[in-house]
């Protein structure tokens, strides 16, 4: 039995009102990758038609347990992963994925992974090691709410973080077109498993769509002086349609993102 299946267990089956969704500003502070994992995860929670609230906090991912955003808070239980925060939500509550069998379930499951790690990976190479995207966006982002020196100190060494994590994933050594094509074949497989209809596992929304929305729409409403992944994107109509869909059902009443807001 996993940790997080410990706590949930020990808890009541009630969604309480303290729900809480912790992340950056959009509009000064937070990076690409920050952005895709925040809006994946309201997007689910919102697609479960769950009660919960946003605060943009500037120390938001101090108060993670893994340094990453969003922070998911509800009563003493603080969650980061979108796969733990999908657990958790299932227990809780009836989740998105109760009417898959165990075949389409796996073969959601390996999309899921999918996506996370390349177009993960993908945006934090943008974000942190292209030099022009790195140095005129994200680290004046990332340092925006400090004064000199912390202004400088505290995204040089987010930077050599991110570094790290994109060595260990032995990402290193990749050419932007590389980069660019490890997310179309992404993009590619996404798009079959869409073909012509509404999400991805047919007339009912699924992780997937929440998770595949969060990191596609992040990408293609972020101004770069660099947007090689969003013209990637941008070469798949359905998937276009898909974000169109998604945004227009669920976002309706909420300016979520666009060009304007997310540029530096």
């Amino acid at each position: 039995m996993s940790l997080l299946q410990t706590v949930v267990d020990g808890m009541d089956s009630s969604w309480p009102d303290d729900t809480t969704l912790y992340f950056q500003d959009e509009v000064a502070e937070i990076s690409l990758p920050d952005f895709a994992r925040s809006l994946s995860i309201r997007t689910f929670l919102q697609m479960c038609k769950l009660k919960f609230k946003t605060e943009r906090r500037s120390n938001a991912e101090y108060l993670s347990t893994t340094g990453k955003v969003p922070v998911f808070r509800q009563k003493n239980l603080i969650l980061t992963s979108f796969d733990d925060i999908v657990s958790h939500v299932n227990v809780k509550q009836k989740g998105l994925d109760g009417e898959l069998n165990e075949k389409t379930t796996a073969e959601m499951n390996a999309h899921l992974a999918m996506v996370q790690s390349v177009l993960g990976n993908a945006e934090v190479y943008i974000a942190w090691t292209d030099p022009v995207v790195a140095n005129e966006v994200t680290k004046p982002r990332a340092g925006s709410v400090y004064s000199w020196p912390l202004n400088v100190i505290v995204p040089f060494l987010k930077q050599r973080e991110m570094k790290k994590i994109i060595r260990a994933k032995k990402w290193q050594h990749l050419s932007e077109n590389e980069v660019c094509e490890k997310v179309r074949q992404v993009c590619q497989a996404l798009t079959v498993r869409l073909g012509q209809k509404k999400f991805f596992f047919g007339d009912r929304v699924t992780a997937l769509d929440a998770l595949v929305f969060g990191h596609l729409f992040a990408i293609v409403t972020t101004t770069l002086p660099n947007n090689c992944l969003s013209a990637v994107i941008k070469d798949f109509d359905n998937l276009q349609e898909f974000l169109r869909r998604v945004n227009d059902i669920y976002f309706s009443e909420e300016k979520v993102a666009s060009p304007q807001i997310h540029a530096r």
